[in-house]
């Protein structure tokens, strides 16, 4: 399932740039809020961090499609109540504060309304590379590796420099722990892009 997903996304990739009209890459960078909503998680927002490229692959004036990778490290908490639904397998002394580290690649549709406003949407494929966290006996992991889910977002464009800001949600169950309860991921991006190299 993972792996097909992933070369859905290489494939539309490489499809929409055989037949682009231009080509733009650069490097972005910002902060998220994040959580994961579900039974035994808090689900206020927590602050975290992005970084890593973007690019945008223009269909005419108006379309374009917009992949990126980028490394996003995230905060969320366990909540008060998290021994209630995971007595046998939690840690009653556990931490509350979990970091979360993802490979993110979005694969975003983009209509530019104007020279500078900008809409995108559409899927995103988050993979886990990095849990901290001492929920589970044994020190099992609690999330899964895979996170799918949907992004939309609003870009502001001054020449080679970028304003932008999204949300996302997944859809994916993050549980790694059994299937009794989902938990289902959300963010906010706020950030700054620098677009580096065009091709035309």
């Amino acid at each position: 399932m993972n792996c097909k997903w992933i070369l859905l996304m290489a494939a539309i990739m490489v499809t929409t740039a055989a037949g682009a009209q231009k080509i733009n890459l650069g490097i972005k960078a910002g902060i998220n809020m994040s959580a994961n909503s579900g039974n035994g998680m808090n689900s206020s927002l927590q602050q975290g961090i992005d970084v890593g490229a973007f690019s945008e692959i223009a269909l005419g004036k108006k379309w374009s499609v917009n992949p990126e990778l980028y490394f996003s490290h995230r905060s969320t908490e366990r909540a008060d109540n998290f021994m209630t639904y995971y007595v046998n397998e939690g840690v009653a002394s556990s931490d509350k504060d979990i970091k979360l580290s993802y490979i993110s690649v979005p694969v975003l549709l983009s209509y530019k309304l104007s020279s500078v406003i900008s809409f995108q949407a559409g899927p995103q494929f988050n993979w886990l590379v990095f849990e901290d966290d001492n929920l589970l006996k044994n020190g099992r992991d609690a999330f899964t590796k895979t996170d799918l889910g949907v992004a939309a977002g609003v870009t502001l464009t001054l020449e080679k420099f970028r304003i932008y800001g999204r949300y996302t949600q997944g859809f994916s169950d993050v549980n790694g722990i059994d299937g009794r309860h989902d938990w289902k991921s959300r963010q906010l991006q706020l950030g700054a892009a620098l677009s580096l190299f065009n091709w035309k």
